[in-house]
């Protein structure tokens, strides 16, 4: 059986998503191995008021949830492997990767909202953020998911 030839739209949410991810894997593994932040020029007065006293956990975050995970999806959006079933007549990878923009999006309002837009690369994942959720959501990333023949 011929695979369908992937849509525009696809093509830029896979790039958006590998953007991402190496990103998250650059930022995670930066707070993992110098959890005070300076390797990122991130003061850590940034963390006052929060349970966390250093970056690490932001870290941890970072690398597997906002790294890993959407070069996984990037994976999983183009080669559609079987294992990640249709449900709700929908391909399972175009729903997570709604959930990741949805938790992307979460993530930075929380973050904002506790300590302020401090560095410009919090307007570059918002930026991301909604670009993923509009992408996933056009009417051709849409049908291409929906359809579990190619």
């Amino acid at each position: 059986m011929q695979k369908r030839i992937h849509p525009t739209t696809i093509k830029l949410l896979i790039g958006v998503l590998i953007f991402l991810g190496f990103g998250g894997i650059f930022g995670g593994i930066s707070f993992i191995t110098d959890p005070t932040g300076g390797g990122m020029n991130v003061p850590q007065s940034y963390l006052s008021g929060l349970p966390i006293n250093d970056y690490l956990l932001p870290g941890i975050v970072l690398l597997f949830g906002f790294g890993l995970f959407p070069l996984f999806l990037a994976y999983a959006l183009w080669q559609k492997p079987k294992w990640l079933a249709p449900l709700a007549n929908h391909y399972m990878g175009w729903i997570i990767t709604v959930m990741l923009g949805i938790g992307l999006v979460t993530w930075m309002v929380l973050q904002i909202g506790i300590m302020g837009i401090q560095q410009p690369i919090q307007v570059v994942i918002i930026i991301i953020a909604i670009t993923i959720l509009i992408l996933t959501f056009l009417p051709d990333t849409r049908s291409y998911y929906a359809d579990d023949n190619g």
